[in-house]
C-alpha cells in the first residue's frame, strides 16, 4: 500500500501515512478497551452522522505495536499487531453496510509504539471524551480489557463509575482509597492528561473490585422492581468483599433486586429497600449524588447490612442511639483493619 515516505520531526518515526484498502483496514482489529461501539453506533446522533459517507470519515487512526507486550490482564500481543483507534464505530457502519456507501480507500494514520501503554496515549487523544455521562462508555471498554461480559442491567450498561469511585475511596487497599475525590480529583503524570489519568484509574479500580461484580452479577441487578441504586449498589460492592457466597447476603441481595419484603415489619432488609426508594429517612435521602448523600449512604447501608448478617429475622428495628454517624467507618474498620493504625484521614469525612 502506498506509504507517505516523510514525516516531520521531531515524530517522524514513529508515525506514518498509508492509502489503505477498505478491506484491509475491515480487517484490523478495535482497541483493546474501545468502549462498546455496537450501543455507541445505536444512538439517533452517531446514526444521523455516520449513514451518509462524508470526506471526514476517510480519515482514520490506527495503532501498530512494534514489539511484543501484554495487558493488565495478560493479553499477549506480537510485534507488528495493529488496533483501530479512531473510526470503530464507522468500521461497524461499514461492515453492516449502514453507511449509503462504502469507500474504496481510507487514509490511515499509523502510530507506532513499542508497548500498549503508549498505543493508549494516541487512542485517548482521539476518545477523549470529559462529559459526565461518557464514563459508562468508557467503563464498557473497562469490562472488554478484562473479558467482562455482564449481564445485569445496572451493570451491562458501565453505569458503575460512581459506585466503585466511592467504594474506592472508602476500602484499605483499592486504588485512589483515603482520597477525598477518587477519579475525580486525580493529579495525572506529567506526561498524559487529567483525563487519561481517570481512564487508567478507572481501570485499576475496576481491577481490585472484578471478583465482586462478577459476584454481584449473578444477581441480574436491576430486573423489574429491584431497588438497587447505584448508593445501595456501593454498600453491597464494599461489604460483598467480606460477605460474598454467605447465604444470608445472597438472599438479602436478591430481595433487594425483586423488592421482596414487607416494608411494615421493619425489618433490617426493609430499612435498606426503603431507603433506596427514598421512603426511609433517618438519615441517608436520596438526592443527586451528591457526596454527602453517598456519606450518608454508606453509614446507614453499612450499619444496616451488618445488623442483617447477624440477625435476618429481626423485625421492629429502630435506629442505633447516637444516630448512624461513622458506622460505616467503624464497619470498615472491623474488617478491613489499618496496618499500623495509621488514621484514615478520611475520619473526619466520613464521621458526618
Amino acid at each position: 500500500m502506498p506509504i507517505i515516505p516523510f514525516m516531520p520531526k521531531p515524530f517522524g518515526d514513529g508515525i506514518s501515512v498509508e492509502v489503505m484498502s477498505i478491506e484491509d483496514f475491515l480487517q484490523i482489529q478495535e482497541w483493546i478497551t474501545q468502549r462498546n461501539t455496537e450501543v455507541r453506533a445505536r444512538k439517533t446522533t452517531v446514526h444521523a452522522n455516520l449513514s451518509v459517507l462524508k470526506k471526514p470519515h476517510l480519515i482514520v487512526a490506527i495503532g501498530e505495536l512494534i514489539e511484543d507486550d501484554e495487558d493488565e490482564n495478560g493479553n499477549e500481543y506480537k510485534a507488528g499487531t495493529r488496533f483501530v483507534l479512531d473510526a470503530n464505530t464507522r468500521k461497524l457502519f461499514w461492515l453492516n453496510g449502514k453507511t449509503d456507501q462504502l469507500p474504496d480507500n481510507v487514509l490511515a494514520i499509523v502510530y507506532k509504539e513499542p508497548t500498549l501503554v503508549g498505543l493508549r496515549a494516541h487512542y485517548y487523544a482521539y476518545d477523549n471524551p470529559d462529559a459526565v455521562e461518557q464514563a459508562s462508555e468508557v467503563m464498557t471498554g473497562i469490562y472488554k480489557l478484562f473479558d467482562f461480559n455482564p449481564k445485569s442491567n445496572k451493570i451491562v450498561g458501565g453505569s458503575i463509575v460512581t459506585a466503585q469511585n466511592y467504594a474506592s475511596m472508602w476500602t484499605p487497599g483499592a486504588p485512589l482509597y483515603k482520597t477525598n475525590k477518587g477519579i475525580w480529583g486525580i493529579d495525572p503524570d506529567p506526561n498524559e492528561t487529567k483525563t487519561q489519568a481517570k481512564r487508567w484509574a478507572m481501570a485499576e479500580q475496576f481491577k481490585f473490585w472484578r471478583a465482586e461484580w462478577e459476584y454481584l452479577d449473578r444477581f441480574k441487578i436491576g430486573t423489574k422492581g429491584s431497588v438497587i441504586d447505584q448508593p445501595l449498589m456501593m454498600a453491597l460492592l464494599i461489604t460483598s468483599r467480606v460477605y460474598k457466597d454467605q447465604p444470608n447476603f445472597e438472599y438479602l441481595v436478591r430481595k433487594l433486586n425483586r423488592k421482596d419484603y414487607n416494608a411494615a415489619k421493619k425489618t433490617a432488609i426493609a430499612k435498606i429497600g426503603e431507603a433506596a426508594i427514598g421512603a426511609e429517612n433517618d438519615v441517608y435521602r436520596k438526592t443527586e449524588g451528591s457526596y454527602e448523600a453517598y456519606v450518608n449512604a454508606f453509614n446507614f447501608y453499612l450499619y444496616w447490612i451488618e445488623r442483617y448478617m447477624k440477625d435476618p429475622k429481626q423485625f421492629n428495628c429502630a435506629a442505633p442511639r447516637g444516630g448512624y454517624i461513622g458506622k460505616g467507618k467503624g464497619w470498615i474498620d472491623k474488617y478491613f483493619p489499618i496496618e499500623d493504625n495509621v488514621e484514615n484521614p478520611l475520619t473526619e469525612a466520613l464521621n458526618v
